[in-house]
C-alpha cells in the first residue's frame, strides 16, 4: 500500500513539476490597454510551434486579435459574438504539425475558434504586427446563419478591418484586390 502511495505521489508531484510548461504554450487576453475588461476571453495556443523566435510573435497575435480585430467587427457587422462565445480560442500550427492534410488551406474555423497555419497568422508582415482578420470572420458570419457561398461578404469586410485596426498597406492591397475582381466580374 506505501509503495502504491509513493508512486501517485510521485506522479502527483512529475504532473506539477511539467504542467507549467504547457501554460506557457498559450497567451490568454482578458482585457486591452484603457479598458476595464473584454466582454470575450481570447486564447492562443502556440505549442505546436517550435521556433523561438515565431513563438514570440504569439502575444503581439493574441492582443491584436483581441484589442483591434475583434473591436472592428464588432463594429463592422453590429454582432455581439460574445452571446455564443465567451472565449474565442486560435490554435497555430506549423505546417509540418498541420493536422488538415490535403488541399491548400491555411486556416480553418470552428464554433469559437480557428486553426491557423503559423505562416498566415504569427508571420503575417503588417504596419501593426500579426493579426488574422479572415477566419474570425467566419465566426463572426455564423451568426447570419447560412449563406449561398461562405466567402461572399469577405472581401470588402476584410479591407474594412484593415482599415479600422490601422493596416493602411492591407487595406490598400485588399481595397486593389476588390477593385480587380470586380473587373473580372464585368
Amino acid at each position: 500500500m506505501k509503495t502504491a502511495l509513493r508512486y501517485v505521489g510521485i506522479a502527483c508531484v512529475s504532473w506539477l513539476l511539467v504542467a507549467p510548461a504547457f501554460a506557457q504554450d498559450e497567451i490568454t487576453v482578458l482585457r486591452c490597454p484603457d479598458q476595464n475588461g473584454l466582454p470575450v476571453t481570447f486564447q492562443v495556443d502556440y505549442s505546436p510551434v517550435a521556433d523561438p523566435a515565431t513563438r514570440q510573435l504569439s502575444k503581439p497575435f493574441a492582443e491584436n486579435q483581441a484589442c483591434k480585430v475583434f473591436p472592428a467587427y464588432r463594429n463592422i457587422t453590429g454582432i455581439h459574438i460574445e452571446e455564443s462565445c465567451p472565449t474565442f480560442k486560435y490554435m497555430i500550427y506549423d505546417k509540418d504539425q498541420w493536422p488538415h492534410r490535403g488541399g491548400d488551406a491555411g486556416g480553418y474555423a470552428g464554433r469559437c475558434g480557428a486553426e491557423l497555419l503559423a505562416e498566415f497568422s504569427l508571420l503575417i508582415k503588417s504596419q501593426i504586427g500579426p493579426y488574422d482578420v479572415h477566419e474570425i470572420l467566419h465566426v463572426y458570419q455564423a451568426a447570419l446563419g447560412a449563406l449561398p457561398y461562405q466567402h461572399i461578404l469577405f472581401g470588402p469586410s476584410m479591407a474594412e478591418a484593415c482599415r479600422e485596426i490601422g493596416d493602411n498597406k492591407g487595406y490598400c492591397v485588399a481595397f486593389f484586390k476588390l477593385k480587380t475582381e470586380g473587373l473580372k466580374i464585368k
